[in-house]
């Protein structure tokens, strides 16, 4: 007589409860890292919104984001973003004339790490800038 063979049990067993419960994890991480990837793409586009306004965008890595319209306050030297700072990306106007004004505003909600803008130049009213300063505490404004 032939005696049964016995069946080679798996060596991965899991529930469909542990299958869904993986399933949901990585769709929650799928949908935190799309939000992260579109607020990048905003703020990218927003980037390109000021600097067509005629503003200045620097961002650093650890110091944030700083906005500035009309020509540079600071100096601006190869040396100094090469070896003092930890430079990510210097966005330049791509207008000569400054645009940006109260209806302009809400692109600055778009940036991620703001940490300073200077609305010296711009069409902006002092009620708007009083209305941001109070919206973005963090933030360090000038006139």
């Amino acid at each position: 007589m032939n005696a049964p063979v016995p069946r080679r049990q798996s060596r991965f067993r899991y529930r469909l409860r542990t299958l869904l419960a993986l399933m949901a994890l990585v769709a929650v991480a799928g949908a935190a890292f799309g939000n992260y990837l579109r607020a990048i793409r905003r703020e990218q586009e927003a980037f390109g919104q000021i600097t067509s306004k005629g503003g200045w965008v620097l961002d650093y890595y650890q110091e944030g984001v700083w906005i500035g319209f009309g020509p540079p306050p600071w100096k601006i030297t190869k040396t100094y973003f090469h070896y003092g700072t930890r430079l990510r990306g210097m966005y330049e106007p791509t207008s000569n004339d400054i645009t940006f004004c109260d209806r302009d505003i809400p692109l600055l909600n778009d940036v991620v790490r703001l940490k300073a803008v200077s609305f010296e130049g711009t069409l902006v009213f002092p009620t708007a800038r009083n209305s941001f300063k109070k919206s973005h505490k963090d933030c360090r404004i000038s006139d």
